[in-house]
């Protein structure tokens, strides 16, 4: 017989959405920081060609118009995506706690 559970099935399936939702947005959040390493990288070497491979997975992750732009351009672009994200997970944080 399952364990009784006080917590409707209901709440239950909405609070482990939220936990799924939240762990995408962690791994979002952890690709671009590798991304970001990436870029700054190629900046340091004043490298204006970005591997497509990294333009791919940028598309991937929502950003868009990263083809043939420069890593110092893209740079700031991938730190305002972060911050983006990093704002939702405060908000979702902050949602389930009330």
């Amino acid at each position: 017989m399952p364990p009784c559970t006080c917590v409707p099935l209901g709440l239950r399936k909405f609070l482990a959405s939220i936990m799924r939702d939240q762990s995408q947005l962690n791994q979002q959040l952890h690709e671009l920081d590798r991304l970001l390493e990436a870029l700054e990288q190629l900046n340091l070497r004043n490298q204006n060609l970005v591997p497509k491979g990294i333009t791919v997975r940028l598309e991937e992750l929502g950003m868009v118009d990263v083809k043939g732009v420069d890593p110092s351009v893209l740079i700031p672009r991938v730190l305002d995506e972060q911050q983006r994200i990093r704002r939702r997970l405060a908000s979702m944080r902050r949602s389930r706690t009330t």
